[in-house]
């Protein structure tokens, strides 16, 4: 430090070259090489480069992140799923007019699909309610689709859509069973034969896509940018907590150096998990971060909620790791109910360094009524958008009024009754009649 006083900020950012890297579109921001080279490399490098077009500063930074870069996956390191979501539809789409020989006019590239949208056999899908819908199933009554692909009970395209949705396809019929009152009664029950039959097609169908997938080189090469872009971008951050002091703990205990570097990934990397094995001293991390924190300002107060029969053990480690601390550890006398009130006016007024409570005890404090309503609109505006993008799939499916209509629009159901039950509950919170004790 008494050397950075006589250096201009010029000679400062030139011995640290490498060490600190600008920010971009910031006036004078400056991250760790660690922080940095960390993270989203592919977002970062394509903000770096487009600045550098204009700041040749920033080739540092270009150079940099390219070297970060993950090293790129190839096709053979990549398995795809038939019905992954992260597959443009376009490709779904692609496979299953190849491989059921789709007539030309019932395409979506055909130059009628404007004018001839109902008889158009496409793949759809919505991100919202996360599933895939094929239109037209039953416009194709090819051999392919209801007999190599397919069967008389469940075409070819029927089974591809329960496919992209993860599902086994399933074949349902209708027997008549006693109804308790001496006469007979409806049941739909699995057609086990048909089933077997439809699932063994199904099976045909995976195999065929797993070999299709890869085998044209463009696409191939499409996908596996793809592939690399959403899932292999991220670097994850290295944290070196050697320069930790910990002024505040006793000097009888001393930490080791894993324990270090999880309390400056604690300390500056947001939410973190310290899955060590039992007896790695993930206490002492707890309680340390949480001093480390308050001493440096980055918080007031820390909240430890551990089992039940926890909260005085945890009580006695942290006062024998920092033993002029000020703690508050909660007793099952506190949270009786006529306590309750007075133990969180403590919590919240109290100049404690931390709070130890347990479990069951962290499900009784209420969570105030605006952040409630704040929660279940934004519920509420999901849902609604998920219905918007719905009811083109659930209209197609009523018009085609197929055997499956039942199996798959059933689960559709539960959305009109979610967003009755969360309109209810937002009437209850802004009139005040409803639980002011409203559970975590």
């Amino acid at each position: 430090c008494s050397f950075a006083k006589f250096m201009t900020e010029d000679e400062l950012k030139h011995d640290l070259t490498g060490e600190i890297f600008k920010i971009p579109h910031t006036e004078n921001g400056y991250q760790t090489a660690s922080e940095y080279l960390s993270g989203d490399i592919r977002k970062k490098l394509r903000e770096a480069e487009e600045i550098a077009e204009y700041d040749p500063d920033f080739n540092i930074n270009v150079s940099a992140l390219k070297q970060a870069m993950p090293e790129p996956l190839k096709a053979g390191d990549i398995d795809i799923k038939l019905g992954a979501a992260w597959l443009d539809p376009k490709y779904y789409e692609q496979f299953m007019y190849e491989l059921l020989q789709t007539p030309e006019y019932q395409r979506s590239t055909s130059p009628s699909a404007r004018w001839n949208k109902s008889a158009i056999i496409g793949v759809e899908y919505s991100a919202l309610a996360n599933c895939f819908h094929v239109s037209n199933k039953s416009g194709d009554r090819s051999v392919l689709a209801t007999q190599k692909y397919g069967s008389h009970k469940m075409n070819a395209y029927d089974i591809f859509e329960h496919l992209l949705n993860l599902q086994e396809p399933k074949v349902y019929k209708t027997i008549e069973v006693p109804d308790g009152l001496g006469d007979t009664k409806e049941k739909r029950v699995v057609d086990i034969d048909a089933t077997r039959v439809v699932q063994n097609k199904a099976e045909s169908i995976r195999k065929a896509f797993k070999t299709w997938i890869f085998k044209d080189p463009a696409r191939r090469e499409a996908i596996v940018e793809r592939y690399n872009e959403l899932f292999n971008s991220i670097r994850p951050r290295e944290y070196d907590g050697t320069a930790l002091s910990f002024p505040m703990m006793t000097s009888d205990i001393q930490l080791h150096d894993h324990q270090k570097n999880a309390i400056a990934h604690a300390m500056f990397g947001g939410n973190t998990l310290f899955a060590h094995c039992v007896g790695a001293g993930k206490t002492y991390e707890m309680i340390a971060t949480a001093m480390e924190s308050k001493r440096l300002g980055l918080c007031t107060k820390s909240l430890f909620a551990v089992p039940n029969h926890l909260t005085e053990q945890i009580g006695d480690d942290f006062q024998k790791l920092y033993p002029g601390a000020n703690i508050l550890v909660a007793t099952k006398k506190d949270f009786k109910k006529e306590n309750r009130q007075q133990l969180f006016a403590k919590i919240a007024t109290g100049n404690y360094d931390a709070v130890i409570i347990g479990h069951s005890q962290l499900g009784k404090i209420p969570v105030s009524k605006e952040r409630q309503v704040m929660t279940i609109q934004s519920q509420i505006d999901d849902i609604l958008q998920g219905i918007e993008e719905l009811k083109k799939a659930i209209e197609g499916a009523i018009k085609q009024k197929g055997g499956d209509l039942v199996g798959n629009m059933a689960s559709q159901g539960t959305t009109p009754r979610q967003l009755t039950d969360l309109i209810g509950s937002l009437c209850d919170l802004t009139s005040g009649s409803g639980d002011k004790g409203t559970p975590i």
